[in-house]
């Protein structure tokens, strides 16, 4: 497929030159309505050895062309309490990892993204707010497990995860769907207990 640049995909209309009378008007350049497209996926993992909220941003080139150009890479991932909406996490690009980003070369700083491609990137949460907040101290709300002595469950607690990215200048930001993802945070040795089922809905709930 024959690459082109962010600025030639955009601006190719504006920079064409009719052939006809003076007074004949250029059609008007619309931009595509769609060129990439965001998703979400989250997932609470406790083994022996980890205890890890991760969060996925994952952009893809929903258009028929390739862009080649100097990347934007500017975005951010927000974790928000539903419960408590001033408690939020947000990530920003800098502190974001890249997963896969096939097409880039850090050499010469230039991103060749094809149609069909996508972007992925990451986080873990540690369970802490944008002012330092512990929510494992003084939000979630921590009762021992009557399945497993040594083994601690807290209530559930539902978060809304947003995310966006601007891949390059001339594209704008794409915005993911927000998606909700309720757990329920658990703490001692999992080797000492039957295995949680994160599958399922968590059965600690807070009191109607």
């Amino acid at each position: 497929m024959k690459q082109q640049t962010i600025l030639a995909v955009l601006l190719t209309a504006l920079l064409s030159i009719s052939s006809g009378p003076c007074d004949e008007s250029l059609p008007t350049y619309q931009e595509p309505e769609k060129i990439f497209d965001a998703a979400l996926a989250s997932s609470y993992v406790v083994t022996a050895t980890r205890n890890n909220f991760f969060v996925e941003l994952k952009i893809r080139n929903v258009f028929d062309e390739t862009f080649q150009a100097k990347p934007a890479f500017q975005g951010m991932i927000q974790i928000t309490s539903m419960r408590n909406p001033s408690i939020k996490r947000t990530f920003n690009i800098s502190e974001i990892l890249f997963l896969y980003v096939p097409g880039y070369d850090q050499v010469t700083n230039t991103l060749t993204f094809n149609s069909g491609d996508s972007i992925r990137l990451g986080v873990l949460w540690d369970f802490k707010d944008d002012t330092g907040r512990d929510l494992l101290a003084d939000f979630f709300r921590i009762v021992p497990d009557p399945q497993c002595k040594g083994r601690s469950i807290a209530y559930a607690e539902d978060f809304m995860i947003s995310g966006e990215m601007r891949v390059f200048e001339k594209t704008g930001i794409t915005k993911a769907p927000p998606i909700l993802h309720s757990f329920c945070y658990v703490t001692g040795d999992p080797q000492s207990c039957s295995p949680f089922p994160f599958s399922a809905n968590c059965p600690f709930r807070y009191p109607q």
